[in-house]
């Protein structure tokens, strides 16, 4: 199976299928470019990505004869022309440089051939990026070039600009990931029709409509192109940071969860699959070309194995349409079906073993069961769990799963009393390294993890209720609250209300302006009034884009699909994003990797800041104990 998605029989966005492979055709002008044998040195973050555009064995018809993952590690080779695919980033830059001023060091040996480079960047380049290959000694030897990869239909209904460190770049002040987004967006267009209605949410999301709409009169979109979206809807991650600490409980979101998905394809050991003996991890692909995960991905983890036994009745019953065959004709019709059965069969073998190594654990894991009732009575009682916290911080459990906890209860009471936030914040130094002072400034800054700043109108009860973010019948309902048993993801709830025919905009501005930002806001494409009369003629549902700037969870995709199936809007939602996220990914992306000298002098500080604590305490002690002794004192005098 293909981790490339079958884009032929689309009911929506039937011009994804044409901007895809005229992507793919841009990739392989590239390689037609480089004439003759070459090798591909390639940014493993953008492996994944390629092969969602082209199958490898494309690059094998263009004389691509190796696929060389991108390290500083040296590599020997003959060919004559190597070819850098590589992110516009400085860490890579760097490796970039090392691996071509080794070549050309081998170059002066006798049996050594001369070699070209060739550097195209991943979507453009930067002056930066060609600055740091001038200053390392290496420009005079590169030919540069540009690939716009821009968004990746991942799925029929999910199209991301797989840019892993965007999330990270909003969070050091970098805001460049805007411009790809915006390109990305209008060239999509060329394809797909003008979006004539936008909203937006949040400060970077207001930044990139405003540019969306400059970018759209600078280029020569044709306006007669009838729209196949109606309305893109633009948000920022960070209105909700809540949600991605959730743990995701429908098939999808739990295998990231577990085992970690990265472009459709998730690697699970030899055992999870029941082949013993192998060393080998097993790579498994997770799109909607597998049918039968298409049917279990959206559901919540009680509801998978009943599911799989239905499936697993339903092949056995068509296995067994071969004994009921009466004539020739019957055996023929069942072995032009057999394929499709084979499939079917192989994957339920999959997915049986995958939920059987889920359910140990989580289900059968004590461990897993008190970390998600902490959380279920967080979300729908704000009852704290500090004890469990500070258990989990002494046992030394994974940093990241500690943090995840820690940052959700900030987040639900509206942070902690001083006294209780530098317990926690000293308690995790002096566990897992003082390092991770970087860590939890940023999570202070993001506002993850705070102090109490008193009672507030717009905290977490408020919005829960205003929302009525809590479904404790959602298993009857069949509601997307179901990807958290019981909790619906806050953005997706908020889309239901702007397209709610009951509520509609300004409830949404209101709520969005109440409780997450003051940037909310909505703006307006021209089209052609041919195209208008088009889309009044279009008798199926009007589409909707949601974009998600800094990453979007498996459990809001699975959510949005949910909200389809309820047609409570009449509207088709599909998701666009930077990139898929989840809790883990996020915590981590606030992990610096700090120089000596820099962490000793925030050791030293955090050193020196306790001993000033702790002498204020002291001083604070002593003075209550003198007023103490004064009062007695003066009552003996009285006497």
């Amino acid at each position: 199976m293909s981790s490339k998605i079958d884009l032929d029989n689309l009911t929506y966005l039937k011009g994804i299928k044409s901007y895809r492979e005229f992507v793919e055709k841009e990739f392989l002008n590239i390689l037609e470019s480089v004439s003759g044998k070459k090798a591909i040195i390639i940014d493993p973050d953008l492996v994944g990505a390629l092969s969602l555009i082209l199958e490898i064995p494309v690059l094998k018809e263009h004389n691509v004869d190796k696929l060389i993952p991108l390290s500083s590690e040296p590599f020997k080779t003959q060919i004559k022309k190597l070819v850098f695919l590589v992110r516009p980033q400085m860490s890579s830059m760097k490796k970039v440089a090392d691996q071509i001023i080794q070549h050309e060091q081998n170059q002066t040996k006798k049996d050594s051939v001369e070699q070209n480079f060739y550097v195209f960047f991943v979507p453009r380049v930067t002056i930066i990026c060609k600055k740091i290959l001038e200053q390392l000694g290496v420009s005079g030897s590169v030919i540069y070039g540009e690939f716009h990869l821009d968004l990746i239909p991942f799925d029929e209904d999910v199209y991301s600009l797989a840019n892993e460190k965007a999330f990270r770049d909003f969070v050091l002040g970098d805001i460049s990931s805007l411009y790809y987004i915006s390109r990305a967006l209008v060239n999509i267009q060329s394809f797909i029709g003008i979006i004539p209605e936008i909203y937006y949410m949040g400060k970077h999301s207001k930044i990139l409509s405003e540019m969306l709409l400059r970018m759209r009169q600078e280029s020569d979109l044709d306006d007669s192109l009838t729209p196949q979206v109606k309305y893109l809807v633009i948000v920022d991650r960070e209105n909700d940071l809540l949600t991605p600490m959730v743990t995701q409980l429908n098939y999808e979101g739990m295998i990231d969860e577990l085992y970690g998905i990265s472009h459709t394809l998730v690697e699970l050991d030899p055992n999870v699959l029941g082949k013993e003996g192998k060393i080998e991890k097993e790579k498994a692909i997770l799109n909607s070309n597998d049918l039968l995960f298409s049917e279990l991905r959206d559901l919540n983890m009680a509801l998978v194995s009943p599911f799989l036994v239905k499936k697993a009745r339903s092949v056995s019953s068509q296995y067994d349409t071969r004994k009921q065959a009466r004539n020739i004709g019957d055996l023929k019709n069942f072995i032009k079906k057999l394929p499709n059965i084979q499939r079917e069969h192989a994957s339920l073998g999959t997915h049986v073993s995958l939920t059987m190594d889920i359910g140990a654990k989580t289900t059968g894991n004590s461990d897993f069961l008190e970390r998600l009732d902490y959380e279920l009575n967080l979300l729908v009682e704000s009852q704290q769990c500090d004890d469990y916290i500070e258990d989990c911080i002494a046992q030394q459990k994974d940093l990241i799963s500690v943090l995840r906890i820690l940052c959700l209860q900030s987040m639900v009471i509206g942070g902690f009393k001083n006294k209780k936030f530098d317990f926690f914040r000293n308690e995790i130094i002096q566990t897992y390294g003082y390092r991770h002072v970087f860590t939890l400034d940023s999570l202070e800054q993001l506002g993850m993890l705070k102090k109490s700043e008193g009672r507030s109108k717009r905290g977490f009860a408020q919005i829960r209720k205003s929302l009525d973010l809590i479904d404790e019948n959602y298993e009857n309902t069949k509601h997307f609250s179901s990807v958290h048993s019981g909790y619906a993801p806050q953005i997706i709830k908020l889309v239901q209300i702007l397209f709610n025919s009951n509520q509609g905009y300004n409830v949404f501005k209101d709520l969005a302006n109440n409780f997450y930002t003051p940037d909310v806001g909505r703006k307006r494409q021209e089209i052609s009034i041919q195209a208008k009369e088009e889309m009044k003629e279009n008798t199926e549902k009007h589409v909707c884009m949601v974009f998600f700037v800094g990453g979007v969870t498996f459990a809001e995709i699975s959510a949005i699909r949910i909200l389809n199936q309820m047609e409570q809007t009449g509207v088709h939602f599909v998701i666009g994003t930077t990139h898929i996220t989840n809790g883990n990914k996020i915590i981590e992306s606030t992990f610096e990797k700090v120089e000596d000298n820099i962490l000793q002098k925030k050791k030293d500080e955090f050193l020196r800041n306790k001993k000033i604590r702790l002498r204020e305490k002291q001083q604070e002690q002593l003075q209550k104990q003198l007023l103490k002794k004064e009062k007695q004192e003066k009552g003996k005098k009285k006497n």
